[in-house]
């Protein structure tokens, strides 16, 4: 199961905390987030998620918390423009290749990241 880019449009903008725990997601797909401008936390844990495509996290200003843990990742593609991103969780996946420059777009404020 995944969810279609289109899901969330600008009649959710004003969604802070979006929680898909234990959805059988699959794939996190490039433009389903975007609309989703004040997102701050994002719980993807616990599903099948095989692929985080490019530029999928891109683009949200305000998000703060990405938990993707426990998932089948084996990539985490390169984040841009998320500066206020403090908390990334990525544990328990099968990550053997981190995305060039990874995490060079989030702001000064990481603070924790779980690999």
């Amino acid at each position: 199961m995944d969810l279609p880019v289109g899901t969330f449009t600008s009649a959710n903008q004003g969604l802070k905390e979006l929680d898909l725990r234990y959805n059988h997601l699959t794939t996190l797909p490039t433009g389903l987030l975007q609309p989703l401008t004040n997102l701050e936390k994002l719980q993807w844990s616990n599903n099948m998620l095989l692929s985080v495509e490019q530029g999928a996290l891109d683009n949200l200003p305000k998000l703060k918390e990405i938990s993707l843990q426990e998932n089948d990742l084996t990539y985490f593609p390169s984040l841009s423009n998320v500066p206020a991103l403090s908390t990334v969780d990525l544990s328990n996946n099968k990550i053997c290749v981190l995305g060039y420059d990874a995490f060079s777009g989030i702001g000064p404020s990481i603070g924790n990241c779980k690999v």
